[in-house]
């Protein structure tokens, strides 16, 4: 009967720490998937904002070649008129010479 007892007592505290047990390890999963999911969280809006900081330094970039090219079409445009101009003047310049 003393048997029966200490092997009922032993069942009852091997009982509570198995609950124990499965509590901490709950608690803990609970904490990790917190920590997961607090993570994940935090990685996506890094990403977000390292995209956000990539297309406005792309964006930046692009009206810069934009108005380096409009820069180059109007040195050109102002290239053909003075060669135009120039043209010109020697034009009339020659026909004067004929003239006089």
């Amino acid at each position: 009967k003393e048997f029966q007892q200490q092997a009922t007592q032993s069942l009852e505290e091997l009982k509570e720490l198995s609950r124990q047990q499965a509590d901490e390890i709950s608690r803990a999963t609970e904490m990790l998937s917190e920590a997961s999911t607090t993570s994940l969280r935090e990685s996506g809006e890094e990403f977000r904002s390292a995209a956000r900081q990539s297309r406005e330094a792309m964006s930046r970039q692009g009206e810069s070649m934009e108005q380096e090219m409009r820069g180059e079409e109007e040195e050109g445009s102002e290239r053909g008129r003075q060669g135009q101009e120039s043209s010109e003047e020697e034009s009339e310049s020659g026909t004067r010479r004929r003239a006089a």
